[in-house]
């Protein structure tokens, strides 16, 4: 008897994986939906929009974007992580994975085990920008204006946990302080204010609205923080150029699945995201608001676990230092 018992759980084992088995195959069959955790319109938004066509072209199926937004993109991310995993929900988001648990006390996700990673899509450069009448000539004079008056500028972002956040807390900790600093309902009426002279400083990408208002000299470009100067901004220096290459920073977006998602499943996502990042019009996307494509090796779970795990190790002593909590 003991006999065939071991036999019928080796057959039932055999005959209960060919259902998986023929899923995976057969992947996808229908559409699959694309939760972006921000705001329609943003730049996260745009790229998710710009990715879904080829992404599904290449995979014979529609990929359908759904903005989830709250709680600075974690409750997208839950529901991402709550979500079947059969390769018909994923997850398109930025830095915020890296630094929901250092914000936000009791998240129903664990951002390194709650999720399947499928690769790196591109990282955005940030730039300073200051408002127009600031006595300053360059970078440096900035920097140094900025380290003196502590006490008295003000600095605004895009709400806790925001790139623009986190950049200004990379400064600041850089500069040994803290400032008076001022959340915003995103990025454009932070910049009014600062237009306005309300605002000294904050954090930017280098986006159409952002170039033009540089240009134009209704807003100061301080300096790019980035390691060679942009395409978009080639007058802006680097921070390497002015010898403080510790204030680097680029927001990282990269594209997941739920924990458990076959491989087979996330091998054929890579592949597909792959062939997205080289369609011209992504790349004419990226090119506009400054970025690049992810390229070869970066397009995989190894490339994203890697990044992840560098940006929860840099964000979490700083967030952490600075006293910051999203809750």
């Amino acid at each position: 008897m003991a006999k065939w018992s071991c036999i019928s759980l080796v057959v039932g084992s055999i005959f209960a994986t060919v259902p998986a088995m023929a899923q995976t195959d057969n992947y996808p069959s229908r559409p699959i939906k694309m939760v972006i955790p921000l705001a329609a319109g943003g730049p996260i938004d745009t790229l998710g929009r710009t990715l879904a066509e080829p992404m599904g072209a290449a995979l014979g199926q529609k990929i359908v974007v759904e903005n989830v937004v709250g709680a600075g993109a974690t409750i997208g991310h839950a529901q991402v992580a709550r979500s079947d995993p059969d390769g018909y929900t994923i997850l398109l988001t930025h830095v915020a994975m890296a630094t929901g648990g250092a914000l936000y006390k009791n998240l129903p996700y664990d951002s390194q085990k709650s999720f399947a990673p499928i690769g790196l899509v591109t990282e955005f450069p940030t730039i300073l920008v200051a408002r127009p009448n600031l006595p300053s000539k360059d970078g440096a004079d900035a920097l140094a204006y900025m380290k003196a008056n502590r006490d008295k500028i003000t600095v605004g972002h895009a709400g806790v946990g925001s790139a623009t956040h986190l950049c200004m807390l990379l400064i600041m900790n850089a500069l040994g302080g803290q400032v008076n600093m001022v959340p915003y309902k995103g990025t454009a009426p932070a910049l009014v204010d600062l237009m306005a002279d309300r605002l000294d400083f904050m954090c930017d990408g280098p986006t159409p609205a952002a170039k033009e208002n540089v240009e134009s000299g209704r807003i100061k470009g301080v300096f790019a923080m980035t390691r060679q100067r942009m395409k978009a901004l080639p007058n802006m220096p680097t921070v390497h150029e002015l010898g403080n290459k510790e204030l680097e920073f680029y927001t990282f977006h990269a594209m997941y699945a739920p924990a458990g998602t076959p491989d087979a499943i996330i091998a054929k996502l890579a592949k597909a995201l792959t062939a997205a990042l080289k369609d011209e019009a992504v790349i004419k996307r990226l090119d506009i608001l400054g970025a690049e494509p992810a390229t070869g090796d970066a397009v995989t779970p190894e490339a994203v676990r890697k990044k992840l795990d560098a940006e929860i190790r840099l964000w979490g002593p700083l967030i952490a230092k600075a006293g910051v909590t999203a809750n």
